[in-house]
């Protein structure tokens, strides 16, 4: 499909479902393209990638709220209780999307391979003279990417009768997180001189990682 006009609403830092933050809200960023008129019986696609933000406010929250070791022991019924609250924020933002432009296929993406799968670590630090691949322990991370990733394909399979898709960005990055070798990695570290694609924020995609997630998503439209 060519020759769409983009509206761009994405908004780094926004939240779905975590309350009380400064960050703007996916409710917000609806409310935006609506009063924009960008939402109508004209438009085409929406796409929406959300959550995780959320799931490490949220957690943090959680650790906050309940102290590190209760929440660590009660994982399982914690990400479960998130499970629920993404769910119940994609399905309004997907009510509302329909309910403004009835004839639109909406994409639900989910994020790329960041972390070491294996070892749910993060490596930070890409510079000359050091190894590329020293991890530092982040399981919050590789559980956010695994969660949304599950949570994103439950979704689509139950509004499939609503033409929502599903845009499969993590599996599609398999091997490029940020432990990768630097020809292959979509992910950039805090410190990351040696990536061969450049990037425009630390510890989010390389300029390769937004080009072939683009690609992958428009795949659906």
């Amino acid at each position: 499909m060519k020759n769409l006009e983009v509206r761009d609403y994405s908004c780094p830092g926004a939240m779905a479902y975590v309350k009380g933050g400064p960050s703007a809200t996916l409710d917000g960023e609806i409310n935006n393209a609506l009063n924009d008129h960008a939402l109508n019986a004209d438009t085409s696609n929406v796409v929406i990638q959300f959550g995780f933000n959320d799931s490490y406010t949220w957690l943090s929250q959680q650790v906050a709220a309940r102290g590190l070791p209760d929440m660590l022991l009660s994982l399982p019924q914690r990400y479960d209780e998130q499970r629920v609250l993404w769910t119940n924020a994609m399905n309004a933002a997907i009510d509302r999307i329909k309910q403004a432009a009835p004839n639109a296929k909406i994409t639900i993406a989910d994020y790329p391979t960041i972390s070491k799968t294996e070892t749910a670590e993060q490596c930070l630090v890409h510079v000359e003279m050091l190894p590329g691949d020293i991890g530092i322990p982040a399981f919050w991370i590789r559980d956010a990417e695994v969660n949304i990733h599950n949570w994103a394909k439950d979704l689509v399979n139950a509004r499939a009768k609503d033409n929502v898709v599903f845009a499969d960005i993590r599996d599609s990055t398999e091997g490029t997180g940020e432990c990768a070798p630097d020809d292959r990695r979509m992910i950039a570290g805090v410190i990351d001189t040696t990536n061969v694609s450049g990037y425009n924020l630390p510890v989010h995609m390389t300029n390769n990682g937004v080009a072939h997630t683009a690609k992958v998503i428009a795949g659906t439209f």
